[in-house]
């Protein structure tokens, strides 16, 4: 069997215009043979890569569209291997004129079977979705947007976009989750002065107007997912006739008790 994330490393001597080739053994499955590094990084040599003798009815080559059926050029380039039972692929080495070393890198990993990393990716997953709904740890969540006068703005993680005593007001905003869980996001909307609602987006997307002299007077937030109710949203709404609106566990839905009043701060957490 091939161990996985098995590596090879090819090297011969210093000698230019070389030319020489190894068998690789491959059971039954399916891999990923990827030409990680060479050597020599300004003139790679290139890698060919062919099914050995008897088993072609066994084994199947996939190259990238576009690359040169058989071989990969430079560090990067990859194959895919399908192999219906235990065979053999033939790996060549090519050293071009003007390279200094023959020596390359490969590394071959099995795509059909959940790898060690793998394994921790997805207990760490599974360990998110059952995060207690009454836990005190808070994820990191910044805002982005579009404030009048001050134009585009990003800021840390916790920090307010706009404030309590802000008096430029937010014309549009974007919510950030960069290590968002499996199974839950936010979504959210808002209603813009004489345009009516905008609509609605997840972590990531642009809600609102830049530079059109156009007010936020109505917004809403709201956690989504298979996995939502394992999350408690803390978000803050305030408007510039001193309107503060503060979320449920789950939901924010805010307007200005002054009807002509525009959002000029805003703050999301999730814990």
């Amino acid at each position: 069997m091939v161990p996985e994330g098995y590596m090879v490393g090819v090297k011969g001597n210093e000698d230019l215009n070389r030319v020489f080739a190894r068998a690789m053994p491959i059971p039954r499955g399916l891999f990923a043979l990827r030409y990680l590094g060479a050597d020599d990084e300004r003139n790679p040599p290139r890698v060919s890569v062919h099914v050995g003798p008897d088993v072609a009815g066994d084994v199947h080559l996939l190259f990238a569209p576009g690359a040169e059926d058989g071989i990969m050029r430079r560090p990067g380039d990859a194959v895919v291997v399908s192999s219906s039972g235990d065979a053999m692929i033939v790996v060549t080495i090519f050293v071009g004129e003007f390279a200094l070393s023959d020596g390359v890198k490969l590394k071959i990993d099995q795509l059909d079977k959940v790898s060690g990393r793998d394994g921790e990716l997805v207990r760490a997953s599974s360990g998110h979705k059952k995060k207690s709904q009454d836990s005190s740890e808070e994820m990191p969540i910044y805002l982005s947007g579009h404030i009048q006068r001050r134009g585009d703005v990003s800021l840390p993680a916790g920090e307010w976009l706009g404030g309590r005593s802000s008096r430029q007001h937010i014309e549009g905003f974007a919510v950030h989750w960069p290590r968002r869980p499996m199974g839950v996001d936010i979504e959210y909307d808002c209603s813009v002065s004489g345009q009516g609602r905008m609509p609605e987006a997840l972590t990531g997307g642009f809600i609102g107007t830049r530079a059109r002299a156009l007010s936020i007077d109505g917004v809403s937030l709201r956690l989504i997912g298979e996995n939502a109710a394992s999350y408690k949203l803390q978000a803050e709404a305030i408007f510039s006739d001193g309107t503060a609106v503060r979320s449920s566990a789950s939901e924010l839905v805010a307007a200005p008790r002054d009807p002509g009043a525009s959002l000029v701060g805003l703050t999301v957490h999730v814990q």
